[in-house]
């Protein structure tokens, strides 16, 4: 199933619809707050949303657990939807106002964030969808990996006021730009750029191809220093369409080095043939990296590469030279 379709899973609908929503999570529902809720939105009840709705909570997601979901201990969540043009949400809004005002002595104060609407992103608004501790905790997060809050177009948790301690700002700051240098390495390779591919490297770089290349039949030497690595991949790689994602990186940083373990998944392609399944010939290889690289001012470059071959799939044949 695409992911553009994934709504209807829930029958909801699948194509973009203008709404209004408004919820409140409930610490009990007695009956005189069943008396309440009917008042605001039963069969006589001037009712201009489309639906009110209780759904019962408890069971296991009143368990506890290690996650952000927030509220456990709340019995029922209600949720008001309206569904219509915008000039009609003045009116739903307000009657949504009033309802949640009838319910309030029922009320945990809490909020659901899967049903709150998009303009309900008040730092107030969003942070009575969590938990006081798991608040906390998500600021804390958020500060370490989006310390200038640069995600912030969504239900918003502002990062936590206090920087960063310096050490740890380095450290991450040496990871991106760790991953930056795989990623030029890639990306050389897939325009036939050598400039870009001699970015990633460093003088004396050592690239060994020999453990992937020899499980297919392929007899290519190791490479060193950075120009011959550059002169002969691209040559081989250059001409052919391909595409390279690097995933699963693992750094560990020790002053100015570092050793790296990923996955790169290279798809290759002769010049206009793919993807084509009539004529396509292609080899699909998922190779892992280990790589040692070296701090180069503000950037890091590789100094030694080792692919790994761990999956092949194709025709050896497209990643020759040549015809």
């Amino acid at each position: 199933m695409p992911y553009a379709s994934f709504a209807q899973i829930h029958n909801d609908p699948a194509d973009p619809a203008p709404f209004m929503e408004r919820t409140a999570m409930l610490r009990s529902l007695t009956a005189e707050a069943v008396e309440e809720l009917l008042a605001g939105a039963g069969p006589t009840a001037d009712c201009p949303a489309h639906f009110v709705e209780l759904r019962h909570l408890g069971g296991a997601l009143a368990r506890s657990a290690d996650n952000a979901v927030g509220h456990r201990d709340a019995a029922f969540a209600l949720w008001v939807v309206g569904v219509g043009a915008p000039d009609a949400f003045t009116a739903m809004n307000a009657y949504a106002d009033t309802l949640l005002q009838r319910m309030r002595p029922w009320s945990t104060g809490g909020r659901y964030l899967n049903f709150m609407a998009a303009q309900d992103t008040g730092v107030s608004d969003v942070s009575a969808a969590y938990d006081e501790a798991d608040h906390h905790r998500l600021r804390s997060i958020k500060r370490r990996f989006d310390p200038h809050n640069l995600f912030r177009l969504n239900h918003n948790i502002p990062p936590e006021e206090h920087p960063m301690n310096d050490d740890r700002l380095q450290l991450l700051t040496d990871h991106a730009a760790i991953a930056d240098a795989l990623h030029r390495y890639a990306a050389g390779l897939d325009h036939g750029d050598a400039d870009l591919l001699a970015s990633a490297l460093t003088e004396d770089a050592v690239v060994d191809l020999t453990p992937a290349t020899g499980r297919i039949g392929l007899e290519f030497p190791v490479l060193k220093p950075r120009e011959a690595v550059v002169g002969a991949l691209i040559p081989a790689v250059g001409p052919l369409d391909t595409s390279h994602v690097i995933s699963n990186i693992r750094a560990t940083v020790d002053g100015d080095t570092a050793r790296v373990h990923c996955y790169a998944m290279a798809q290759h392609y002769l010049p206009q043939e793919g993807p084509g399944p009539d004529r396509t010939r292609h080899a699909l290889m998922m190779n892992r990296y280990e790589a040692d690289l070296t701090r180069d001012g503000r950037t890091w470059r590789i100094s030694r590469l080792t692919i790994d071959n761990a999956w092949f799939e194709g025709d050896e044949t497209v990643l020759l030279p040549g015809d």
